[in-house]
């Protein structure tokens, strides 16, 4: 199950860190509509509050990075759900805080990439 997770893990940080290497003005557009939207923000929190503890309870695994890093994923989705159903509208500010800047977004979407890549070919 690991391998599995792994690498549609690693498709979806890829295509993501892509997305947002070429164009980072789009993910600012929706982040700003995501939090305009407080039905969105709800579903969406929802969706990764359930994938989240669905990951957490059924893949909790701390031996050998590649699983270590789909429980890792699966505790942040739990986590993010978490806080976007709590704290929407503070949690959003921290997210936006470190959006506007065009280095730190590049950084991110080159951290995505990469990792995304090393959990589909390592």
């Amino acid at each position: 199950m690991t391998d599995l997770l792994a690498t549609v893990f690693g498709i979806y940080m890829i295509a993501a860190g892509l997305g947002l290497a070429i164009d980072r003005q789009r993910a600012l557009k929706i982040i700003d509509e995501f939090e305009a939207q407080p039905a969105l923000t709800y579903f969406g929190g929802a969706v990764m509050t359930l994938a989240g503890a669905a990951l957490v309870l059924t893949h909790n695994i701390w031996q050998g990075w590649p699983a270590i890093m789909v429980t890792l994923i699966g505790w942040g989705c739990l986590i993010e759900g978490v806080l976007f159903l709590t704290v929407p509208t503070q949690f959003m500010g921290a997210i936006k805080k470190f959006m506007p800047s065009s280095t730190i977004m590049l950084v991110f979407a080159i951290f995505a990439i990469v990792l995304g890549a090393a959990l589909i070919w390592l």
